[in-house]
């Protein structure tokens, strides 16, 4: 390879010169180069941070905030999700005890029998004598059923009362819905018509049904 020995000389003279008038550049340089110098020496850095920092992280932050809003919303939707899920479980555990307060004072089905003859005992318990003892239809409700009960006794007026008074106070509901009282001259006892109301809890909602 042939070096041009004479154009690196010449190339090295350029260098020099450029040297010398830097080295004498303050001195010789008018106040308008040196005002434009100062001016790009503050402008050209400004702008370099600018271009090259200053937008990349306005732009990561202006991301990070709408990924921030997006997570914001989101936490709202699920916060609002659990707070219906909860008070729906508020809602439900308030039925189900409601459910289990009706289900203790309404008898079920198979409870019927056993409630009749408890009624009756407790009218002999009194002593009572009793005509008529007679379950009516059932009468569908919305979740239970109405059982009428024609009762005929006869008794003295403490003894009357004191029945009526057991069997409305028994665990499970059983309401008089109406009474008749009879008594006949020289007898000291009363007979009393009545109509007693003890209730089937059945879960079937009659109205939907129909």
């Amino acid at each position: 390879m042939k070096v041009n020995i004479e154009k690196i000389k010449h190339l090295k003279k350029k260098f020099e010169e450029i040297f010398e008038r830097l080295k004498f550049w303050e001195e010789t340089a008018t106040k308008r180069e040196k005002f434009l110098l100062f001016m790009i020496s503050i402008i050209l850095p400004l702008f370099l941070f600018y271009q090259f920092y200053f937008i990349n992280v306005q732009e990561k932050i202006k991301n990070l905030e709408e990924e921030i809003n997006k997570l914001n919303l989101e936490i709202a939707k699920y916060e609002k999700i659990v707070k219906g899920k909860e008070d729906l479980e508020k809602k439900l555990e308030k039925r189900r005890e409601f459910l289990a307060e009706i289900q203790t004072i309404l008898p079920s089905e198979k409870e019927i029998p056993d409630l009749l003859k408890e009624i009756a005992q407790k009218g002999k318990k009194n002593g009572l004598e009793i005509l008529v003892f007679q379950p009516g239809s059932e009468i569908q409700k919305d979740y239970y059923n109405i059982i009428p009960l024609n009762i005929e006794v006869k008794g003295k007026f403490e003894q009357i009362i004191n029945f009526f008074n057991e069997v409305e106070n028994m665990p499970r509901l059983v309401i008089l819905d109406s009474a008749q009282l009879e008594s006949k001259e020289g007898d000291p006892n009363l007979v009393v018509k009545s109509q007693i109301h003890t209730f089937k809890y059945t879960g079937v909602e009659v109205t939907k049904k129909k």
